[in-house]
């Protein structure tokens, strides 16, 4: 688990205070990482290998059976050395794995539920750990009458902590954030259910 016991419980208990003043539901998601970016070592490893001969081709007399076979045990070399899961996150470009992080995000608000419930009034907040990028996504209603600067100001929140290694303060910084600007854009009314699990979900 990336979450102890007690950030779980802070977390859970602190989107059941903000769903009683607002008729929001805020669902929060944690995950290692958003992919396994399989495809960077074998990148690198290639690139690499492929420049390789050209200056031993160029400047020595070195039999080219011979270059060739140094390509391939570079190749191999690199590929297993950079197989670390890692190393392999912080060679994928910084636009990559943002992406990777939205889709991700994108996939588990569908997966979950938070588009189906009755009032489509559902926000996710999003951390994947490997990457460190957070994703702030509401559902049409809360997306309506949130102020930009209220799901940037979370987004900020979550993207702090999550740098300094401390995903929970995010998580209570950003939901203290929107429960404020939600319970007067959105206020609570009766017999609105709670649909979605409070407690944080980890994936």
């Amino acid at each position: 688990m990336i979450l102890s016991e007690t950030d779980r419980q802070r977390i859970a208990e602190a989107v059941e205070r903000s769903e009683k003043t607002s008729s929001a539901e805020i669902v929060c998601m944690i995950s290692p990482s958003a992919s396994e970016y399989r495809f960077t070592p074998v990148l690198w490893a290639s690139m690499s290998a492929l420049m390789m001969p050209w200056p031993f081709w160029w400047f020595t007399q070195i039999d080219i059976s011979r270059i060739l076979l140094s390509q391939l045990v570079l190749f191999c070399a690199l590929l297993f050395l950079l197989s670390h899961k890692r190393i392999r996150v912080w060679l994928t470009p910084k636009g990559v794995r943002r992406l990777d992080v939205e889709r991700m995000a994108e996939h588990q608000f569908r997966l979950i539920g938070i588009a189906r419930t009755k009032r489509r009034a559902g926000i996710l907040l999003y951390v994947s750990v490997a990457e460190r990028v957070a994703v702030v996504l509401p559902d049409e209603t809360v997306r309506n009458v949130l102020t930009l600067d209220a799901s940037q100001d979370a987004l900020a929140a979550l993207t702090k902590y999550l740098k300094s290694n401390e995903p929970a303060e995010g998580f209570l910084a950003a939901i203290s954030i929107l429960s404020e600007k939600l319970s007067i854009a959105l206020p609570a009314t009766q017999g609105s259910g709670n649909e979605l699990a409070n407690a944080v979900i980890e994936v």
